[in-house]
C-alpha cells in the first residue's frame, strides 16, 4: 500500500488488487508530488489535476527516468533535470522547461477508474454537512491536488464520491481511524485512456 500524504490507492471497487502502473512523461515545468491526482494531456504529458473541471486520469505513485531508473537513484544533471525532493509525505519532482523533449522524466500513475483511494480532506469531515457520509461528492482542492476540498461537499455530481469505509454509511478510512480528515473515495469524473 502507498503511504503518501495525498491520495493512497488501495484496491479496485470490486476488491481486486490495483491495476498496473501507467507510465508517462511529465509536462514541461509541471510540479508533481506523489499522492497527487493527475490529468493527462496526450500532447504534453502529465500534470496535477488542479481545477474542479479537470477529469482525473489517476494517482501519482512513482518517478523514473526515460531509461527506467527510479528517480531516487538517478543523478541530477545526468539522468534528469529539474528538481527532485524526497519526503516521507510524498516525493516531489519539478520538471525542467524542456522535460518533454530532453530528459523525459516520467511519473507512474495508478489509473483512477474503479480504484478506491484513501483521500485527505483539507478540513475535518463533517465541517460541511454531509462530508462525513457515504455518497457525498467532492472536488479537488485547487491549491493542492493531493487533497479534496471539504467545503465542496455536495449531493450533486463532482470529481469524487465517498464510499463505505469503517461502516456502510461512514467513509472513514479503516486504516486511519484516528484521523478526522481521511476518507475513502473513488473518482467519478475520470479521463478515458488506452493501455495498449
Amino acid at each position: 500500500m502507498y503511504n503518501f500524504a495525498g491520495f493512497r490507492p488501495i484496491r479496485t471497487e470490486n476488491g481486486d488488487s490495483l491495476p498496473e502502473i501507467y507510465w508517462g512523461v511529465i509536462k514541461n515545468s509541471a510540479t508533481i508530488t506523489l499522492g497527487d491526482a493527475v490529468k493527462l494531456d496526450p500532447q504534453t504529458g502529465f500534470e496535477p489535476a488542479d481545477a474542479t473541471s479537470d477529469k482525473i486520469f489517476g494517482y501519482a505513485v512513482a518517478f523514473k527516468t526515460k531509461k527506467g531508473l527510479p528517480l531516487e537513484l538517478a543523478i541530477s544533471g545526468v539522468d534528469y533535470d529539474g528538481t527532485y525532493t524526497q519526503s516521507a509525505s510524498g516525493d516531489t519532482y519539478v520538471a525542467a522547461s524542456d522535460n518533454q523533449t530532453d530528459k523525459q522524466v516520467m511519473v507512474g500513475v495508478i489509473p483512477a477508474p474503479g480504484v478506491i483511494c484513501s483521500a485527505l480532506l483539507d478540513a475535518a469531515k463533517g465541517t460541511t454537512t454531509g462530508s462525513d457520509k457515504v455518497g457525498c461528492y467532492f472536488d479537488i482542492l485547487t491549491s493542492d491536488s493531493r487533497k479534496l476540498d471539504e467545503s465542496t461537499a455536495t449531493t450533486t455530481k463532482a470529481q469524487f464520491i465517498s464510499v463505505p469505509g469503517v461502516g456502510p454509511a461512514d467513509p472513514t478510512d479503516p486504516a486511519d481511524l484516528g484521523s478526522t480528515t481521511r476518507i475513502l473515495v473513488k473518482a467519478v469524473e475520470t479521463q478515458d485512456f488506452d493501455q495498449s
